[in-house]
């Protein structure tokens, strides 16, 4: 059986499905980021709204850092999941996991927040720790766009942390 990484947006496509008839609802369990990712955003308005269950569908949203989301969803734990990278499921085919990519949500901007006057620039973050979510879109982007803007980020002492360590 394929497994299937959904994006975000994907969990949209409840709200066009026909309901189902009186049967019992089928069980569903979906792999998360927690926030602030976007595989955060629609669980809450899913479970609110009961557009799984107006759909016959009985949805438990679990969330995962982006390593251990990785991890789980390669490895079979999870068959479907709502917040993995076009990367993440690119790696999985080319390593021999079946997977269907539907579609994704990204909305393309990141910040780098510092209480330090001495940071002025991402140049600036050379040979200074940083916290990030490695195993996300936003990271690699980030990186992209340092090494663009002359940092060198070989440089940066980066602190892997889940999506919810970002926050503060």
């Amino acid at each position: 059986m394929s497994r299937i990484c959904i994006g975000l947006a994907c969990a949209a496509a409840l709200w066009s499905v026909t309901p189902a008839s009186a049967q019992a609802p089928e069980p569903l369990s979906i792999v998360v980021f927690g926030a602030p990712s976007l595989g955060a955003f629609l669980p809450p308005i899913i479970k609110a709204q009961k557009f799984d269950e107006k759909n016959g569908l009985l949805i438990k949203f679990e969330e995962r850092p982006p390593d251990a989301y990785t991890a789980q969803f390669n490895s079979g734990e999870f068959q479907l999941g709502g917040s993995a990278s076009l990367l993440t499921v690119g790696l999985a085919d080319i390593r021999g996991v079946k997977v269907t990519y539907l579609f994704n949500l990204f909305d393309f901007w990141g910040a780098v927040v510092t209480s330090r006057p001495d940071v002025k620039t991402v140049k600036d973050l050379e040979g200074k720790q940083l916290a990030a979510a490695k195993g996300t879109t936003n990271y690699v982007m980030f990186d992209w766009f340092a090494r663009q803007l002359g940092a060198d980020t070989a440089k940066f002492s980066v602190i892997n942390t889940a999506t919810p360590g970002l926050i503060g």
